[in-house]
């Protein structure tokens, strides 16, 4: 057992420890918001952190399939939720660096799952990315 999670490697156990931690997290804070106020679209937010999930443990896999398929899954939860984050402050702001800071810092503080889910995902995409592109040319 230690031998196969050597062969892992420490980022991909990290990561996907951290994607598990970030879904029970998510899922947790979604189910006192309804408890408190109902339910608008109930698990969305914990359909996103399953999604990315999904992309880790593809990560996990180290297929080209699967990391075809982890970089789809990230990209959904990036368009998904970027939409939410950056589209409130594109009338408003004026450059592209003046909307990514406001969005960054309203989502860090109003929004944490969201902050912590766009950086996750950049993470993951990037690995998946790079790992893609170290399966193509082997």
């Amino acid at each position: 057992m230690a031998g196969y999670l050597k062969r892992l490697g420490t980022q991909r156990i990290l990561l996907f420890a951290a994607a598990v931690l970030l879904l029970i997290y998510v899922r947790y804070y979604e189910y006192q918001i309804e408890r408190f106020a109902g339910c608008y679209d109930c698990g969305w937010e914990t359909r996103q952190a399953f999604y990315l999930l999904l992309g880790v443990v593809g990560l996990l896999v180290r297929r080209w399939w699967s990391l075809v398929i982890s970089l789809l899954l990230v990209l959904k939860v990036l368009y998904a939720i970027g939409r939410i984050t950056f589209w409130n402050n594109i009338a408003e702001k004026h450059g592209a660096l003046a909307i990514l800071k406001s969005s960054l810092a309203w989502s860090s503080e109003t929004h944490l799952e969201f902050f912590v889910l766009l950086a996750m995902a950049v993470i993951v995409l990037c690995y998946a990315a790079l790992s893609f592109r170290r399966s193509l040319s082997h």
